[in-house]
């Protein structure tokens, strides 16, 4: 079920992400679901701030990143790419900067993928400590029907899940269900309802922290 005390503690509404505390878990939450949280530069730029500050802050001991509505994340904003030359990429920058700034960072990193983590969702995945998905969640990343490299994501994927399953799904459009993802490594846990992913990321991260 849902955090018993989530509206506790610190809460900061930015542009399209929200941050909480509990008992000592930073929780940053991509806020803009009619869109399934799709990515842009400033989000990007926004969560990479947030990650510094988390790693200099003493009082915050594990790090949660999640997001709103249906979808943890579903990929870069395709339409603000079309409409702004040069959007995607400072997607691609930002997207390598926040994996380098979570696989770096010296305190536990998990992320509640409920609902599915695709493309530049899915890339992220690579850098936390801990995954948490659901069954019925949708998972991959299907950029090279879009004309875009993979390669940003490769050696995050690769260190999660080893290079040859990395490379499939690096080369396979096609999604794969939450089961498929635990069976490979993408996610650690599974869930069986969306509902129940993020609480459980929060208790992992305090577990980790401990």
């Amino acid at each position: 079920g849902p955090l018993p005390d989530r509206r506790g503690g610190l809460s900061t509404d930015l542009p399209d992400i929200r941050v909480e505390d509990h008992a000592g878990v930073r929780i940053v939450l991509l806020d803009r679901p009619a869109k399934r949280n799709a990515l842009t530069p400033a989000m990007l730029a926004t969560v990479a701030d947030l990650v510094r500050t988390f790693a200099a802050d003493q009082s915050a001991k594990a790090l949660v990143l999640g997001g709103e509505g249906p979808v943890f994340c579903g990929g870069f904003d395709l339409k603000l790419c079309l409409s702004q030359p040069g959007t995607t990429a400072a997607l691609l920058t930002g997207l390598a900067e926040l994996i380098d700034l979570l696989d770096g960072c010296d305190k536990p990193v998990v992320i509640a993928a409920h609902g599915g983590a695709i493309a530049g969702g899915c890339a992220l995945l690579g850098a936390a400590d801990g995954v948490i998905g659901n069954q019925t969640g949708q998972y991959g990343y299907p950029v090279l029907k879009l004309g875009l490299s993979p390669a940003v994501s490769a050696p995050a994927l690769a260190e999660l899940i080893g290079w040859g399953a990395a490379r499939r799904r690096l080369l396979d459009v096609g999604l794969i269900d939450g089961h498929e993802a635990r069976r490979l490594g993408l996610l650690h846990q599974l869930m069986d309802w969306p509902e129940d992913v993020l609480p459980k990321a929060v208790r992992l991260a305090a577990n980790l922290a401990s």
